[in-house]
């Protein structure tokens, strides 16, 4: 990349930088990696301070965001938590739960029980070693040579609340 002549990439610290070199490292940014390294639940506490406002400049500037391993669970609009209970994530992806280490959304019984509160919700479902690359153009793809499952709700559901949509012409 640097012979192509990229910049090159560098670490931001969520914890050890001031708010302030932790928003201007990032909006700079032409792709951002994010990793969980296994802690997804204080990464997200990390982001929700000045870094997702930086993320999200940075993705309508023209960047590219990538979600690896762990990291993808938290880019959905829901999370779900170590204990099973629904959460709010980085919205992302508007009314999606994405799943990490997840080759079937029906196989997981937290991700079914979890489909039963938020039933008209998109799941996503990565197995281990994909991830989840999103562009600034509404841009979605799924990175890795792994399955990848996708639940789109309850068809009934979404069918009663499009039906019950009235449109009119100007």
């Amino acid at each position: 990349m640097a012979e192509l002549g990229a910049s090159s990439g560098y670490l931001v610290d969520l914890e050890e930088q001031d708010n302030n070199e932790v928003y201007e490292r990032l909006i700079g940014a032409a792709m951002i990696v994010v990793d969980a390294a296994g802690q997804g639940d204080r990464l997200l506490r990390l982001l929700r301070r000045t870094a997702i406002h930086a993320i999200k400049e940075a993705l309508n500037r023209g960047a590219l965001l990538f979600f690896e391993g762990a990291a993808a669970a938290i880019a959905g609009e829901f999370v779900l938590a170590a204990d099973h209970r629904i959460e709010s994530g980085l919205n992302f992806l508007h009314n999606a739960l994405v799943a990490t280490d997840a080759s079937s959304v029906a196989g997981d019984d937290a991700l079914r029980s979890a489909r039963g509160e938020l039933p008209d919700a998109i799941f996503l479902g990565l197995a281990t070693g994909s991830a989840l690359a999103l562009g600034p153009q509404g841009q979605i793809e799924t990175w890795g040579e792994r399955p990848v499952a996708i639940s789109l709700g309850d068809p009934t559901r979404a069918n009663a609340a499009f039906s019950s949509l009235s449109v009119t012409e100007n």
